[in-house]
């Protein structure tokens, strides 16, 4: 729906996301069905908001939350027991707190060394007729050992402040959402690091600084690393390791900003619905989660057995998930864009192997499109109607944010 004129003041708004989130190549196939297993229970594909003269209702995995700006109440249903429950605003962040830690643990998490910096690029462009500028985010935990080291890299679209005044529902949505801290990074960050002396303050003082820009995001990307990990893999002769490519990577991509009217049930409790405590309602939604309990195994080496060509005989491998490559800061500053050119086998389970440089574009890009093309997921070719490896070529092209939209397009062929 194009956005060419101002918006009253109490516009409805309906917007909705599509969730992506993959583990790297960095794990074992053995260990990455058990993180999808383990992150499927509280990572959704996607979520969605609606909001209407001080309302705003929101669903993202098995609950959907309506929040009332003018009374502070936050309803919570649970569509498949039909359960709802209503509480308090200012009493809802207390829902789920985290448990004080054991003083082993509190003097490990004592000893990181956290940081977090964040730039605005200057790139802009459009997503869905409204103007975008990127800001990138870097969180570094430091550990006693390198083992124990992250970095988590973000890149994130966000409304322009002028986007605010030209289509007003976007403040509601804001103010509405945040309200039960929906939208509110800084209170998450800071229940999430409670345990950790001084990385609260630290990390809340940097997102803030986003949040007083708006908290709405067009488009994120995010991707964790763990070289020093992947570095203690590789000396124990591991084959097929890769340090420095991400351990996981998750996408927010927006697929529905609609200013058309909303109806008024979609900010009610429907009938049949029976109360429940609001404890129970909020179970689906903190599942207890062990990943540090996943079994280790060794990483996949590199694909030696038959590999196929596309022919009569055998179909080419389909992409059916593709994350973006990533810009250096050298990149971007010289403002270089072109396409890098990888050969690949896709194996049979549909995963990039043995990705080497075809046609380069410059050293630091090139390992940025590796980077991204190990985190592709295919639909494998066939021979015979079953799945094969084969060989394949894909173009990865660099486009900076601003020459037309914020789309860095990367095209298999």
């Amino acid at each position: 729906m194009a956005l060419l004129a101002p918006q009253a003041v109490w516009a409805d708004l309906a917007i909705s996301y599509k969730l992506d989130f993959q583990v790297g190549p960095v794990f074992p196939p053995a260990l990455v069905d058990a993180v999808r297993q383990q992150v499927a229970g509280f990572i959704p594909n996607g979520m969605s908001m609606r909001v209407r003269n001080g309302k705003c209702t929101s669903s993202a995995g098995a609950l959907t939350s309506i929040v009332n700006a003018t009374t502070g109440e936050i309803t919570l249903l649970n569509p498949k027991t039909k359960q709802f429950a209503t509480a308090a605003t200012a009493s809802y962040a207390g829902f789920g707190a985290t448990q004080p830690l054991p003083p082993e643990a509190q003097q490990m998490l004592a000893s990181l060394k956290v940081d977090v910096k964040t730039s605005k690029t200057g790139q802009t462009g459009s997503i869905n007729n409204l103007l975008a500028e990127e800001t990138l985010i870097t969180l570094t935990i430091a550990g006693p050992d390198p083992a124990t080291s992250l970095r988590i890299d973000m890149d994130e679209c966000l409304p322009a402040a002028s986007e605010f005044d030209r289509v007003p529902a976007l403040k509601e949505l804001r103010s509405c959402s945040a309200a039960a801290g929906l939208s509110d990074p800084s209170a998450i960050v800071d229940k999430i690091f409670a345990q950790l002396p001084g990385a609260s303050a630290k990390l809340s003082e940097a997102v803030k600084a986003l949040s007083a820009k708006g908290s709405v995001v067009l488009k994120m990307q995010a991707a964790a690393h763990a070289p020093g990990l992947g570095a203690l893999l590789q000396s124990q002769g591991l084959p097929g390791v890769e340090p420095d490519a991400p351990l996981v990577l998750m996408q927010m991509n927006l697929a529905e900003f609609s200013l058309d009217p909303l109806p008024d049930t979609a900010f009610q409790v429907p009938d049949g619905y029976q109360e429940a405590p609001f404890e129970d309602l909020l179970k689906p939604a903190l599942p207890a989660t062990r990943l540090a309990q996943a079994p280790v195994a060794s990483p996949a080496p590199p694909y030696t057995g038959n590999v196929s060509r596309p022919g009569s005989d055998v179909s080419a491998p389909v992409p059916t998930f593709r994350p973006e490559p990533k810009y250096t800061q050298e990149a971007r500053r010289a403002r270089i864009e072109g396409a890098v050119l990888l050969s690949v086998v896709v194996d049979p389970d549909g995963n990039t192997r043995n990705i080497k440089v075809v046609k380069s574009l410059d050293p630091g890009l090139d390992q940025k499109a590796i980077e991204a093309v190990s985190q592709w997921k295919f639909k494998p070719g066939q021979k015979d109607g079953m799945p094969v490896a084969v060989q394949a070529q894909v173009e990865v092209n660099f486009r900076l944010l601003d020459k037309a939209d914020d789309d860095k397009a990367q095209n298999p062929q």
